[in-house]
This record gives C-alpha cells, sequence and structure tokens, in this order.
C-alpha cells in the first residue's frame, strides 16, 4: 500500500503515548522502548508501557551517554529484558540502579536469534515490514539545518530533507527514533520521536525518501516475537485459565488448571500457541491430594519470577493454595488459609484473586453468612491473609467468583481501582468498587450499579479489555459472563471512558448492556474468561 501509519491502521491506534526524554542522550532508550511496547499491542493487543530508564540504568549508562540501537537491544536480550515503567521510573538525570524488587517477573523479554530481531537494508524490504510486522527503529546523522526544522517544528515545512550543502554537526551527533509508517503522497517516513507531545506533529514528524535515514550503511532494526509477561495483562483475563506467554513459538500458549478429572487433585493442561503444526490441548500436570476442591480454581501468573498460583473454595469452608516454582519446574501446597475467622470453615463461594500494582495480592469471596469479604496478601514470603472489609453485609450474595479486576481507572504507582461483580441473592447482579487497591488511607468499598436477572448460583467472571482504547491511559470496557437460570450463558459489557467522571451508583444499571446469550447446553458454570492475542478477540471456557 501507498500510505501505512500505525498511529491509525484500519481506524486503530498501536502506539502508546509520546514520551520525553528530558535533557539526557536516551533517545536510544527510548526508542527501543517504544518499539517494544508497541509490539506487544500489535501482536498481542493489550497496552504495556515499559521503563526506558530499566534499560539505561541497568547498563550503567550516564545521563548524556546515548548509544547503538541493536547494542541497546542486545543488552535487554542478555539482562532479562524490560520492565513496566512503574518497576523503573525514568529520571533525565545520572540514576543508580534502583528496579523493583520482582523486577524479574515484570519484564518483557527479548528471545535472541533471527526469529525475533531483524536488520533491514533496502527501502523495499523496510516498506514491506512496517506494512506486515510493524515499526522499525532508525538512526540518523544531524546536519547544520536540522536545527532550521525541528526548532520549532512548523506544520507549515513538515516534511525535513537534508539540502544537502549543510554540514554535520561537529562533534558529530546522532539521533535515534521509530519509524511508525510511511507516505508515498508525500514521499516521506513517518518518525515517533521522544521530545514529549508537545513537539512536532504531537511528537511525531516526517523526513523525506532518500534523506538522511535512507543510508545505505545503516539498517533499520526491527523486532517481533516478543515475550510478555503474565503480570502486564493480569487485569485482562480471570479464572481458571490464563494466556502465558513463555511457552511456544509465538510466546501465547493457554495454561489451564482444572479440578482433576477423578474429582481428586488437579490437572495442568496447555495448549502451545495455536500455530500451524504445533499441538493442541495437552496435559502436563497431574496431581492427586485430597477430593476437596469445590468447583474449579482461580489461577494467576505473579510478577514473582513469573511463577503460577491458585486458591480455590474448599469442601472444608477454607481457601485452598498452591503454586509453580520456576525454578524448581514444580507444583507446591501452600496449604489452606485459616488465620482469620472469616477464613476458617466460613467460605462458601468462588474467590476472586488478583495481584495489585504494589505487587501484594487481594482476595474477594463470599463466606456461608451470604456476605462478600475482601482479604489482602502481603507481597513475596507472606503466606497469610489478612482480612480488610466487609464488601457487603451477610445475607446480601449468593455467590462469588472470579470477578476481581484491579483496573487501570484512577491508575497511581500504588494501583488503580479495584472492581469486583456478585450475584446477589435476588439473583441479580451487583457491581462493587474501591479507590485503589493501596490499603492505608480512607479508601472503603462503594456498593455499584446492579443489573442483569434470572442469574443463576455459579460465579460471575470479568475482566477489563483492551477494546475502546485510544492508548495505555485509557480505560477499557469490563467485559462479564455468568449463567442464567435458563443454563445459558450471558456476556454483559460496561464501557468505561467517564467512568472517573460518573462513578458506578447503586441501585442503577448503568452502563452495562448484555451483548449476547450463548446457548450452551447443560452449562454449569463459566469458569474463565480472557482478552487474548489470536485477532485480540476473547476466549471463554465452561463447564
Amino acid at each position: 500500500p501507498g500510505l501505512v501509519d500505525w498511529r491509525n491502521l484500519d481506524g486503530i491506534n498501536y502506539l502508546a503515548t509520546v514520551q520525553n526524554q528530558g535533557g539526557c542522550g536516551s533517545c536510544c532508550y527510548f526508542a527501543v522502548t517504544a518499539l517494544v511496547e508497541t509490539m506487544i499491542r500489535i501482536q498481542h493487543g493489550f497496552w504495556t508501557k515499559r521503563a526506558e530508564a530499566d534499560l539505561r540504568d541497568s547498563w550503567g549508562r550516564p545521563c548524556p551517554m546515548g548509544a547503538m540501537a541493536m547494542d541497546a537491544i542486545m543488552w535487554a536480550m542478555t539482562n532479562g529484558g524490560i520492565a513496566d515503567a512503574s518497576c523503573v521510573p525514568y529520571r533525565d538525570v545520572d540514576s543508580n540502579y534502583l528496579p523493583c524488587g520482582d523486577r524479574s517477573g515484570r519484564t518483557v523479554r527479548i528471545p535472541g536469534g533471527a526469529a525475533s530481531t531483524v536488520s533491514l537494508f533496502t527501502m523495499e524490504e523496510q516498506k514491506a515490514w512496517l506494512h506486515k510486522v510493524g515499526p522499525l527503529i532508525v538512526g540518523f546523522e544531524i546536519y547544520e539545518d536540522w536545527a532550521a526544522y525541528a526548532n520549532p517544528w512548523s506544520p507549515s515545512n513538515p516534511i525535513y530533507k537534508h539540502n544537502g550543502t549543510a554540514a554535520r554537526l561537529n562533534p558529530p551527533v546522532g539521533h535515534l527514533v521509530l519509524v511508525v509508517g510511511y507516505d508515498d503522497s508525500r514521499g516521506c517516513w513517518i518518525l515517533r520521536n521522544s521530545w514529549g507531545p508537545t513537539w512536532g506533529d504531537a511528537g511525531y514528524f516526517y523526513i523525506a525518501y532518500n534523506s538522511v535515514v535512507d543510508d545505505p550503511l545503516w539498517p533499520k532494526w526491527g523486532l517481533t516475537r516478543l515475550n510478555s509477561d503474565g503480570f502486564a495483562r493480569r487485569r485482562h483475563q480471570n479464572g481458571n485459565m490464563l494466556q502465558s506467554e513463555g511457552e511456544g513459538a509465538w510466546y501465547h500458549s493457554f495454561l489451564l488448571v482444572r479440578k482433576g478429572t477423578t474429582n481428586s487433585g488437579f490437572t495442568e493442561l496447555m495448549r502451545l500457541g495455536g500455530q500451524p503444526g504445533e499441538p493442541q490441548w495437552q496435559t502436563w500436570v497431574s496431581c492427586v491430594w485430597d477430593a476437596d476442591m469445590v468447583g474449579q480454581p482461580t489461577i494467576i501468573e505473579t510478577s514473582f519470577n513469573r511463577n503460577f498460583e491458585f486458591i480455590y473454595w474448599s469442601k472444608d469452608g477454607r481457601l485452598g493454595h498452591w503454586y509453580y516454582s520456576h525454578n524448581q519446574l514444580q507444583w507446591f501446597s501452600a496449604g489452606k488459609h485459616m488465620n482469620d475467622h472469616h477464613l476458617n470453615g466460613r467460605i462458601e463461594g468462588y474467590p476472586g484473586f488478583t495481584q495489585l500494582s504494589d505487587s501484594s495480592f487481594a482476595i474477594t469471596c463470599r463466606t456461608k453468612e451470604g456476605g462478600l469479604h475482601h482479604w489482602s496478601r502481603g507481597p513475596a514470603n507472606s503466606d497469610e491473609l489478612i482480612w480488610q472489609e466487609t464488601i457487603s453485609l451477610p445475607g446480601t450474595i449468593l455467590q462469588s467468583g472470579p470477578s476481581l479486576v484491579e483496573s487501570n481507572i484512577g491508575y497511581l504507582p500504588s494501583g488503580g481501582h479495584l472492581y469486583v461483580v456478585a450475584v446477589r441473592t435476588d439473583h441479580r447482579m451487583q457491581l462493587f468498587w474501591r479507590e485503589t487497591g493501596l490499603l492505608s488511607g480512607p479508601y472503603k468499598w462503594h456498593a455499584g450499579e446492579i443489573f442483569g436477572e434470572r442469574i443463576k448460583d455459579t460465579p460471575p467472571v470479568m475482566i477489563q479489555s483492551h477494546f475502546f482504547t485510544d492508548d495505555e491511559k485509557s480505560f477499557g470496557a469490563f467485559q462479564l459472563c455468568v449463567v442464567n437460570e435458563d443454563g445459558n450463558v450471558e456476556h454483559w459489557q460496561r464501557q468505561n471512558d467517564d467512568i472517573l467522571m460518573n462513578p458506578p451508583q447503586e441501585g442503577v444499571q448503568g452502563r452495562w448492556g448484555r451483548m449476547h446469550e450463548i446457548k450452551i447446553r447443560d452449562t454449569v458454570a463459566v469458569r474463565s474468561l480472557l482478552h487474548g492475542s489470536f485477532n485480540h478477540q476473547l476466549e471463554l471456557v465452561v463447564e
């Protein structure tokens, strides 16, 4: 095609907000980071803002010092990847490297070899890559006529082309940026800078073909098949299945944990990506122990070395807990939580379970008195659940489920707002929400919207999708699936673009709308829901 622009490809933007490197020579780290987060968005659908400082500071580079693109990519490749932005905040000064303690489970990893990195020299192959795969990094030398174009940039002179006579700066200065497309009608490349959104065309600019970025001795660099962390997609999946990036050629396999087929223990199943020639569902682990699991567990991939954890409702009214260690390649029982009187024999519902932005954990569940409760658990090496608050009073809740989500709504480094949905005793559903997962301060749970009718005594499953998002700061819609009294699966959606200005109010349906009713014979319950990589579609598992 004559035009490719990843800012608007078939009406969809794939680029996170433009960043500002400030007074440091950090263009390389910003270009590489922008490429990594954009390729995750293109190939997996979700937004995951990465930390430029993780790349620069882990390498020990001072503020004025830049780097070559491939050198930076190789450093990230050998250093475990690039962490999320809140793990290592950027400062435009010399900075010591002080990453978050669970960095190893919060990085996008770059696999080695030709399968993930490319160097493209010809315009033909560069355009083909931009069209079929994604953006590219390019470097160029600064000439004396650049200042007249860039400072200030003017829409009356949008395309830079070296005039052929202006000399290189002395000493030489280079700049690395991201090529996000091309426009044959204007004869130019479309590029993303790292000088903030107020510079240029909202942070972007244009360079003519066969000018400074088309030196035949210097390639443009691309990445693909990146291996993202489950921590980054935690709000996009819930229930007993998750998309795990650690396996398969394209790093988007499915992992599902279910109650054992003999009603004893559990079974771990894996589907390796679903690419041509790859196997379908396989049993990876079959573990036998006392037959005490009710229904199915709720599993997450944590930020602690990407280890898996699941909790479940046990027949003795407690929450059972297992975890998988990637270092030891083995599942371990963490026992049953009973330190709090709400937990000791009084659990009578399916748990919601998620990890929060501060690396701690949150659990919500119904107790046998018909109330809904919230517990927390410290980050690493803490097995005790601490009761926090009664979300809904006794006698009000029929069933809970894996519907607890830490959203990016109202996001602070301490975490976004928490949302959970439960089935009420009148067989309707109700949303509850809490300002941030932060436990200190005057934050509390609020009763929100009531919607649906004739809902069965089964767990609702909810995620926050990345549908209807313009960038990483947009609030994606909630997606929820549940079984009604006819045995059909109902799919509900809540648009969230105005949720901060108009928070959920009790007693009204609000912006919840029923999207579909799926007729599936003999449905017991919805067990998992996720927003996956395959065509960026929803994936649903029912029993």
